[in-house]
């Protein structure tokens, strides 16, 4: 038996505010103050922001990272799994 649970978030399409989730078809990045936190957090991790899309958009990190502004005023970033480079497979048995 398996159980998989997952948060219901108060976000939607429309609530999208930074990256993408169209494959890059369209970018965010309007919300100054949502624009501030991730690239505080970028420079704690040491990534660099870079232009992205056709209309070169700076965004730090993948450009399919999400931030939203939720239904409750709060943030909420999803789709971060390629902010980090993958980790080789581990060898042992």
């Amino acid at each position: 038996m398996r159980l998989v649970a997952v948060a219901l978030l108060p976000i939607n399409e429309g609530s999208l505010r930074y990256g993408s989730n169209n494959a890059g078809q369209s970018i965010y990045n309007s919300d100054k103050k949502l624009n501030m936190y991730i690239e505080q957090v970028a420079n704690k991790l040491n990534i660099k922001g870079h232009p992205v899309g056709l209309l070169r958009k700076m965004l730090f990190g993948p450009g399919d990272l999400e931030g939203h502004y939720g239904d409750d005023d709060r943030y909420y970033i999803i789709d971060f799994a390629r902010l980090y480079p993958p980790e080789p497979p581990s060898l042992r048995k």
